[in-house]
């Protein structure tokens, strides 16, 4: 009897480790990089357990560790497309999505930028009378099948991973119009050093897009926040809202509502 309690606690640990390992996947095509801190504190295991994780991942050649934590194989990254990615931690994005849309009124002119948060927030808006702009080629595709929506695409270099155009050229053309509200998401949200994002071109944009919108709304997950990314674009001056799946800590809801900044 101990001897099949034992092959069967077994069996389970080795299950548990296989799904963390799936996961730890999952959450690191979207976000390039991760610090096994970060890795420890989300599934609440050890470091040691976590290093093991990446020692095994690493055989498998989806990750590379680096200093701290691992980094998306190039190899793998380019291969994955836009659909996997839409799919990923899909219920929080979903979540984030429906709540996003609550702002958003008939007859606004909107931004949406190349998020798969914003590829979410674009389904949930199909029925309404809008103006909506985006950077995002996925999400002007997904707006044209609907005629009540004005779409209207910004030009530029074309990123084949993430459809997006970005670019001195699609910056010029935003800075050209006037936006009601703007909906964009970033890498990472940090009390002192504001917002950032992995890839400055992105971080250029979003600048543009703040600067040029009367609202601005940004469409984060828990796990970005208390993070800082490669380009610091912006402070939260001009931000009205952040839209999240999951309640802030204390500290950032006191630091959110001296502010002045919307939390939901």
């Amino acid at each position: 009897m101990r001897r099949d309690f034992s092959m069967a606690k077994t069996r389970n640990t080795a299950a548990l480790s296989l799904q963390r390992r799936n996961e730890i996947k999952k959450w690191l095509l979207e976000e390039k990089t991760l610090t096994v801190a970060a890795l420890s504190n989300r599934f609440n295991v050890t470091y040691e357990t976590i290093r093991r994780d990446l020692e095994i991942l690493e055989k498998e050649g989806f990750l590379k560790k680096v200093y701290g934590g691992a980094a998306l194989n190039e190899r793998v990254q380019n291969k994955v497309d836009f659909s996997t990615l839409v799919e990923l931690f899909s219920e929080s994005k979903q979540l984030i999505a429906k709540k996003a849309a609550q702002f958003i009124r008939e007859n606004d002119c909107i931004f949406l930028d190349s998020s798969t948060t914003a590829y979410h927030l674009a389904a949930e808006i199909t029925d309404s009378n809008l103006t909506v702009m985006s950077n995002s080629l996925k999400v002007l595709s997904k707006l044209s099948e609907y005629p009540s929506i004005n779409v209207t695409g910004v030009g530029g270099t074309l990123d084949r991973i993430n459809y997006s155009f970005l670019g001195a050229s699609a910056c010029a053309q935003l800075a050209n119009f006037h936006l009601d509200k703007a909906f964009i998401s970033c890498s990472a949200l940090d009390m002192t050093y504001g917002l950032s994002d992995k890839y400055e071109e992105v971080g250029i944009l979003h600048k543009t897009v703040m600067k040029n919108s009367n609202e601005v709304f940004l469409i984060v997950d828990h796990t970005k926040f208390n993070k800082v990314a490669f380009s610091i674009f912006e402070n939260f001056e001009k931000v009205k809202a952040i839209i999240t799946d999951q309640k802030p800590s204390v500290a950032w809801c006191n630091f959110l509502a001296e502010n002045d900044i919307l939390c939901y």
